[in-house]
């Protein structure tokens, strides 16, 4: 005869049942009766301990889905920190960009001015040089188409002395002012590049707004 033991799991899911076992008809001892019922309770809680589990499990999952929620909108939100302050640094650049500009501007037209100014006073001085040198020549009746070629030619070269527009200084002029061109260019190339960055930026912070409103 076979002495195996096997563990018997009982649940008294009705009251019928619990009658069979444990009521006043029921063959089995005081022991019997008080395991059956401890086992009953036992099957009881546990099951209760499973609904527990499950609903403290569902609990867990919506707060950790929450959480990472929560995580995800503070990244967006230094993300898009991030970006005001690269918007701030990089309006700050243009700024400076635009303030350089200004003073190569300032340069390259006083430049301008000063040779116009000498224009008009090479013009002028070279008129009244001309117009006297003719009255003089006429004066002492020295006047001829040589003598007025050369007085003009004599007139022309000491204005352009008096009035700095001798060829060397001209093309140190036309130097400068193509540098001071240059300089305006890559400014200008500088700005917008920043410029298409900021756009670049903005967009990027509208999406992070839009975004974050529909969470």
């Amino acid at each position: 005869m076979s002495s195996e033991k096997h563990n018997i799991s009982l649940y008294l899911n009705t009251d019928e049942m619990k009658q069979q076992l444990t009521g006043p008809q029921s063959n089995a001892s005081s022991s019997e009766k008080y395991i059956i019922h401890q086992n009953d309770c036992l099957q009881v809680n546990n099951i209760e301990l499973r609904d527990k589990i499950t609903k403290l499990q569902e609990e867990f999952n919506a707060l950790e889905e929450e959480a990472d929620g929560h995580d995800e909108r503070t990244r967006y939100m230094r993300n898009e920190m991030k970006n005001f302050v690269e918007l701030r640094n990089m309006t700050n650049e243009v700024l400076t960009i635009f303030e350089q500009k200004y003073k190569i501007s300032e340069l390259k037209h006083k430049t301008i001015n000063e040779l116009l100014m000498s224009l008009r006073n090479f013009i002028i001085i070279n008129r009244t040089l001309s117009l006297t040198s003719g009255l003089l020549l006429w004066y002492f009746d020295k006047f001829n188409i040589w003598s007025l070629l050369t007085s003009e030619l004599i007139s022309g070269m000491s204005t352009c002395y008096v009035t700095k527009l001798l060829p060397m200084n001209l093309n140190k002029t036309k130097k400068l002012l193509d540098s001071y061109q240059t300089q305006l260019k890559e400014s200008d190339d500088k700005i917008l590049k920043k410029n298409k960055e900021i756009k670049e930026t903005s967009v990027s912070n509208d999406f992070i707004s839009k975004y974050i409103e529909s969470l």
